[in-house]
């Protein structure tokens, strides 16, 4: 389901669903079908979005430190399929490959 958001200062943009609710959640609010932000009430969901996307970016540095390592240490194999896609027919693993 896409769901709209519609602002008088900013016009209306579009979620998923999913993403919706991954929103909502992150802001303490329950999605429902129907309902209003107040100008109030945006400094405060503001900050915690920000507070989410921080937490996120904290928790996928973190991932990619322990990917690197068990790559480093030879407990893994590593690719991107960027990388694959880009050499043909032939699978090329790279470790660490950043696209």
């Amino acid at each position: 389901m896409i769901i709209e958001f519609k602002s008088k200062a900013a016009g209306a943009f579009f979620m998923t669903e999913p993403v919706a609710k991954l929103v909502f959640a992150a802001i303490d609010m329950e999605l429902s079908e129907k309902g209003i932000f107040t100008a109030e009430q945006v400094p405060a969901i503001r900050r915690k979005l920000d507070k989410a996307v921080e937490q996120s970016r904290q928790q996928d540095h973190a991932r990619l430190e322990q990917h690197d390592d068990a790559v480093g240490s030879g407990e893994a194999i590593s690719y991107c399929l960027g990388c694959v896609a880009n050499q043909g027919s032939a699978l090329r693993l790279k470790a660490k490959c950043r696209r």
